[in-house]
């Protein structure tokens, strides 16, 4: 599932150190500027329903994404959860792989 992901240049993978208690937490980290409307199509992980009263502004909503699909709030787990950190208007959608697509605008 990672193979695309590992080997594409344009991103690499770092330790996270952002959590107190997280030995093996991992992030990705771009190696280049994306230019607007770009898609990373190389980017995987996996996705968990979570229910919206599970979701805590500020302490675990930073992963989550609405499916496209079915308009659901899901936990995106992996290491590209971190993905909409920087623009949390970012789309997310299938590829028809078990990756993703993110698209910035």
């Amino acid at each position: 599932m990672y193979e695309l992901s590992i080997t594409d240049p344009r991103y690499k993978y770092t330790k996270n150190n952002i959590f107190k208690n997280k030995n093996n937490d991992v992030k990705i980290v771009a190696t280049t500027n994306f230019e607007i409307g770009q898609e990373i199509k190389t980017l995987c992980g996996q996705t968990a329903i979570i229910k919206p009263e599970d979701i805590k502004e500020g302490i675990n909503d930073f992963s989550i994404m609405r499916s496209l699909k079915n308009g659901r709030d899901l936990l995106f787990l992996g290491p590209a959860a971190y993905v909409n950190q920087i623009d949390p208007e970012y789309k997310m959608g299938p590829s028809g792989r078990i990756d993703v697509v993110c698209k910035n605008h």
